[in-house]
């Protein structure tokens, strides 16, 4: 905070942004060489600190087959519903009437959506890290799909 403050001051009592830059780092310097980090420095791994934990808490590994077999299922359906909805707004349509007119497959989406998330409650809203069956590293968002669950459940025609 003192940073910010001192930046602030420099600037508008300094005629040049050079000279005040100047000052700026003087006075870090001096954070720096009582305490050996700045407050800025601080505050900044501080931060960090707080970001990265919540990235662990909001990260699930799962190694267990079936649980990819979950994940794979949802990934079969997103496709199905993005190609679907792709190839209807190339053509011309909208895409709530695309939603709407492809009502099977964005139906089909949502149930696999809805029972992964019963049968997994703990991944909602987290980030899913596993291996695909070649292999690969992937990581799945939950946020993103609740999100396009609640979009679609949104939709007018959803509620015919």
């Amino acid at each position: 905070m003192r940073f910010i403050i001192i930046m602030a001051m420099f600037m508008a009592f300094t005629p040049s942004f050079a000279k005040a830059e100047e000052g700026v780092k003087a006075v870090v310097a001096e954070d720096v060489a009582m305490d050996g980090q700045s407050e800025v420095e601080e505050q900044v791994d501080a931060i960090a600190a707080i970001d990265a934990e919540k990235a662990i808490e909001a990260l699930v590994e799962i190694s267990n087959i079936i649980d990819v077999e979950d994940i794979r299922n949802l990934l079969i359906k997103t496709e199905k519903v993005q190609s679907k909805i792709g190839d209807c707004v190339v053509a011309g349509q909208s895409e709530h009437d695309c939603y709407c007119e492809n009502h099977e497959v964005v139906d089909g989406f949502q149930k696999v959506y809805h029972d992964t998330i019963k049968a997994h409650p703990e991944w909602s809203g987290k980030q899913i890290a596993y291996t695909d069956p070649q292999g690969m590293g992937m990581t799945l968002s939950f946020v993103g799909y609740q999100k396009q669950a609640d979009q679609i459940s949104a939709l007018s025609c959803a509620k015919e």
